[in-house]
């Protein structure tokens, strides 16, 4: 199975192709095209920037990302984020899920942060014995300190 995922929460509009193969995850193309010099110059992110900024990014950057491979799935983060730069990302990827007639699945950002550590390779056999475990957040404006007891139950633990 390949996986398009794309980013675009913040200020880094993002595209890359996944694949599941014999129960493992693989990255194989990840693109990432910042906006950090252009919010430089305005003391941080200005929303309203960045949304434009990803406006112009998103397609060269699912296009570099996928080559000549086709996905079977979309994944897109969904929230939290900018809205307006979330919006970007969505309308592109429900744009690609309508025309190609494959699922598009929502992702919120942070619990991607909770299981980044699967990119490396790891067998993607979640079973008990991984939980419950204690998870660490820390991007940006979140820190989050978390009860894991399987993926989607969550206790929050404490914050910033």
């Amino acid at each position: 199975m390949k996986i398009l995922g794309i980013e675009s929460s913040c200020d880094e509009t993002s595209a890359s192709l996944l694949e599941i193969e014999k129960n493992r995850l693989r990255i194989k193309s990840n693109v990432v095209l910042s906006q950090a010099g252009e919010h430089k110059k305005y003391g941080g992110v200005v929303p309203e920037v960045a949304a434009r900024g990803h406006a112009q990014a998103i397609v060269p950057a699912i296009a570099q990302a996928l080559g000549s491979d086709r996905p079977d799935v979309i994944a897109v983060t969904s929230a939290p984020g900018l809205i307006t730069s979330l919006q970007v990302g969505l309308q592109a990827a429900k744009t690609l899920s309508y025309a190609w007639k494959i699922p598009l699945v929502g992702v919120n950002h942070l619990e991607g942060h909770l299981f980044s550590w699967l990119l490396n390779g790891s067998s993607l056999k979640l079973g008990k014995e991984l939980f419950p475990a204690i998870g660490l957040i820390v991007s940006g404006g979140h820190t989050e300190l978390l009860l894991v007891r399987r993926i989607g139950k969550y206790s929050l633990l404490g914050r910033t």
